[in-house]
């Protein structure tokens, strides 16, 4: 054991996507906000037509421009997700906001 170093990881996975989530919000700042940082792994190549989609849920679930949760296309696999500390003050955990985005992918990619 490495004396200093605390990993927590959150690993999910479904047909279409799977998640990978680094738990430790003292580890991630971002301007003062604390964050969890999460890669999306898509197995079709569709991500920027997802991140629309997963963006509409996001502002439809937590309020219009609720800055809560940011997703950035990484490559055409792949969604880099930030999920802000302040998804608590909304009711959230850092988990049940995985499980709900990756639900919307995973839909997203059944249909398409």
């Amino acid at each position: 054991m490495v004396s200093g170093s605390i990993m927590s990881l959150l690993y999910k996975s479904y047909l279409y996507v799977s998640v990978e989530c680094d738990m430790n919000y003292d580890k991630y700042d971002d301007g003062g906000r604390r964050y969890v940082p999460c890669i999306f792994k898509l197995t079709r190549p569709i991500a920027r037509k997802v991140s629309l989609t997963l963006g509409d849920y996001i502002n439809r679930l937590l309020g219009e421009g609720n800055k809560i949760v940011n997703v950035r296309v990484v490559n055409d696999a792949e969604l880099d997700v930030r999920i802000y500390a302040d998804a608590m003050k909304k009711g959230y955990t850092t988990g049940e906001l995985v499980d709900r985005l990756m639900g919307v992918v995973e839909g997203y990619m059944y249909c398409a």
